[in-house]
This record gives C-alpha cells, sequence and structure tokens, in this order.
C-alpha cells in the first residue's frame, strides 16, 4: 500500500471528461511503474479532503505529497512521508479505537494496510465486477493472481451442477443454451458435482460471482460489449443470483439518475442498465412462472387425497 502514500497533490486527472487518478506503484512490479484509474465521488472527495488537511504541511515542507506526518523524533521536527507499514499498526489502530469499531467479539478491530486492498477486490468480485477488471485495477501481472480473493463458498460448485442438470432456474441472452438446459432431453441431467466441476475446467467455464461465462479472462481478452461477461452469448445467470442483479441494477440507476451527460462512462451504463434488466425481468418472470405451476400441482394433490 506504499503507493497510497506516494500520492501527490495533482494526482487527479481529467481524461476524455472523466476524472482519473494517477499515481506510483511498486506493488506487483520490480521497476516503479506510473499507473492511471478512473476515479468515482468517494475518491475525489477523500483527495479534496486530503489537499486540505496537509495544506499547511506541504507548505512548510515544500514536499506535493497528501500524505505527510511530523517527525518529532530526538526533538526534530521534521515534515516528511510516513512509513505506511507503521502508519498501519499505530494510527490505524487509534482511528478504530476512536471511532469504536469492533469486531463480532467486541475487540477493537486489527487489520492491516492489505486488509483494504484485499477487501475491495473481495467486494469488487462479489458485486459482479469481472476478474480481469480486477486485476487491472490491482496492478496484478496475471488473473491467477486476483482469484485467490474469490470464496469458493460464495458460489459453490453445486450451483454448477444444479444449473447443467436443468433444477435451477437460469437466464441467458442465448435462447438454444437455454432451451437445451430447460428441455426433458437436457444431456446433463443427473450429472454429478464432480462431473460438473471437470466439465467446467476442460470447456474453460468461469465461475464468477454473478453467473458463468464460457469467455475465459486468461486467454487474454474482454468479453464483447461491455468487458464484465453481460454481453457474452454464452454468460448464464441462476436464479440465487437474482438479488445481486438487482442490487447491480439499482446502483447503476442511481448513477444514470447522477449523470446526465452524454460521456463514454453513460454509454456503459445505459448499456449495463439494458442487460441487467433483460436478466432481472426473465428471471422474475420464471421464478413467478414456477411457483405459479408448484402451486397449482400443490392445489391439484389436494384435490386428489380429499
Amino acid at each position: 500500500m506504499g503507493e497510497i502514500f506516494a500520492l501527490k497533490e495533482d494526482c487527479l486527472r481529467t481524461i476524455d471528461g472523466e476524472v482519473h487518478i494517477e499515481f506510483t506503484t511498486w506493488k506487483t512490479k520490480n521497476e516503479p511503474v506510473s499507473v492511471v484509474r478512473p476515479a468515482n465521488v468517494l475518491v475525489v472527495d477523500a483527495i479534496h479532503a486530503l489537499k486540505e488537511h496537509t495544506k499547511e504541511l506541504r507548505k512548510q515542507s515544500g514536499l506535493p505529497y497528501l500524505f505527510l506526518t511530523k517527525d518529532w523524533n530526538k526533538g526534530t521536527n521534521i515534515i516528511r512521508v510516513p512509513n505506511y507499514s507503521m502508519w498501519g499498526t499505530r494510527r490505524l489502530r487509534l482511528f478504530f479505537k476512536r471511532n469504536n469499531l469492533y469486531d463480532g467479539k467486541g475487540n477493537p478491530l486489527h487489520l492491516t494496510m492489505h486488509h483494504f486492498r484485499h477487501i475491495f477486490a473481495t467486494y469488487a468480485i462479489k458485486s459482479g465486477m469481472a476478474i480481469h477488471e480486477v486485476m487491472e485495477a490491482l496492478n496484478h501481472k496475471s488473473a491467477s493472481m486476483t482469484e485467490v480473493y474469490i470464496d469458493a463458498g460464495d458460489y459453490p460448485k453445486e450451483t454448477m451442477r444444479k444449473v447443467l442438470s436443468g433444477e435451477i432456474v437460469i437466464s441467458s441472452t442465448n435462447q438454444n443454451v437455454v432451451e437445451c438446459i430447460e428441455s426433458r432431453d437436457n444431456p446433463f441431467k443427473g450429472t454429478t458435482t464432480d462431473q460438473a466441476e471437470k466439465l467446467r475446467r476442460a470447456t474453460k467455464i468461469e465461475i464468477l460471482p454473478h453467473g458463468f461465462c464460457l469467455h475465459h479472462p486468461l486467454r487474454g481478452e474482454p468479453c464483447a460489449q461491455d468487458g464484465v461477461c453481460l454481453g457474452y452469448q454464452y454468460f448464464l445467470v441462476s436464479a440465487d443470483r437474482l438479488a445481486v442483479f438487482e442490487a447491480r441494477l439499482w446502483r447503476v440507476n442511481e448513477e444514470l439518475d447522477k449523470n446526465s451527460d452524454t460521456s463514454i462512462y453513460t454509454s456503459k451504463l445505459n448499456y449495463q442498465k439494458q442487460r441487467l434488466g433483460f436478466y432481472v425481468s426473465d428471471l422474475q418472470a420464471k421464478i413467478a412462472a414456477n411457483k405459479m405451476l408448484q402451486g397449482m400441482q400443490e392445489g391439484a394433490t389436494d384435490a386428489t387425497r380429499s
């Protein structure tokens, strides 16, 4: 996390009408590398707050960095960039105590600087961000480095078996795939979890927190259109991911309400809205139809018994 402490006051840049943050990192490279990433409203607000907070320190020291501290060691009064490891073990703990942040057992939170990187990656993937995009954001050399943030328990292999066997409602833009899985002649009926896992590995099906994609990111290129699998014709969504898609659609609509311009970012949001809306409405309709059918079958059974 040393790159965070190397942030300079002019780290925000506007590219094609969108705000980006520029910083130098050496986290995963042998040599320092200049990195430019999109910056959302929270990042921009945080940078402005840091600039205001360190204004006097930067003025006194002549240093351009946004993380500065006074070194009182041995009676000196030197302003310098803090040691990030010491900052994490000392000042971060004081911050948690001062703001009454505790874990489930009532103990003050104990987080290192790396935890924030891990938290970002974990929740980004859980929210549906594609692995190759998280990989780029973290500046990883390969997707295999990023895959460690995927908790297999979030999307168990058993779900893959249910999808292939047709035991769970699915949605896809490819109706041929849907009809094959939903038909009585589904060739994957009776597939075991181990068989489904072997099939997944053999065909390079990627398990995502929000569905299944046959376009594996290790091929080195993103999916067509939006690059987050939503536009790929062999992307499958199962009914247990409906809540994830509803939440994503809500967030996209919220972002669109805030951005009424015609930038590339807004165009991407509108595309995601279209694709997310399709999966949400399709899954909702199929789940409702299944419940109605189940209710009719239960009613017929009760009538026969009586």
